[in-house]
């Protein structure tokens, strides 16, 4: 294969570049970047070749461990049911994807593009503090490089859930925005406070009562 590319390239006077392994006398196995070019004499007849052949070993070596590394990121996402979206700093989704169907703040498919922050706007039971503490923590998981986390209440079809938003940074300009249902989550805890709540027999401290968790501030309706 790599000696007919070089054939080609000969008959046809064009440059020869190629990527390929080779065993060096001491069977170690490397990679190489090879160029060369056709040198003609002054009667126009290929008079030899000019070229140079530079080891690129480690360069590869740390191009595999990208696409591995990246193979098993996206591995990840994709095993992630949670609506997810990438948006810049100034809140325009990059990409978004959902495993489960009508839990993305937009569900016409066209929502790459569009601003996070006015999709949160537009939907009527979404105050303006929300709005801003979207845009800060954006803000703030780029210019710091830790995760950021918000709790708010969001209305899909009618029922009011739960969820938690999780900031990370991704890169120098991108937020990987990751929000989960805790509806279920949190129901648990505010039974189990209310278990808490019964009354116990103390005669000279009267009732003993827990706490409850507090209500979300926020409230966040989807589109579809």
């Amino acid at each position: 294969m790599l000696q007919e590319r070089w054939r080609q390239a000969a008959v046809q006077g064009q440059e020869f570049s190629s990527e390929y392994r080779v065993v060096t006398p001491t069977r170690d196995i490397r990679w190489v970047s090879g160029h060369a070019v056709v040198m003609n004499a002054e009667n126009g007849k290929t008079a030899g070749y000019i070229g140079t052949v530079e080891d690129i070993t480690e360069r590869r070596a740390t191009e595999l461990a990208l696409e591995q590394s990246e193979s098993t990121n996206n591995a990840f996402i994709r095993a992630i049911p949670d609506p997810m979206y990438i948006v810049n700093r100034e809140g325009i989704i990059l990409d978004a994807r959902s495993a489960k169907e009508n839990e993305l703040l937009d569900n016409t498919g066209n929502i790459v593009g569009k601003s996070v922050l006015d999709l949160i706007l537009q939907s009527s039971t979404s105050p303006q503090s929300l709005v801003s503490s979207t845009r800060d923590l954006i803000s703030r998981a780029l210019d710091t490089g830790e995760v950021q986390s918000l709790e708010y209440q969001i209305d899909i079809q009618g029922e009011q859930r739960r969820r938690e938003a999780r900031y990370v940074a991704n890169g120098d300009d991108e937020v990987l925005i990751i929000t989960r249902d805790i509806t279920e989550r949190v129901k648990a805890q505010e039974s189990l406070a209310e278990s808490e709540e019964l009354p116990l027999s103390r005669p000279s401290q009267g009732w003993a009562t827990g706490s409850r968790f507090s209500r979300p501030q926020y409230s966040l309706s989807s589109r579809h």
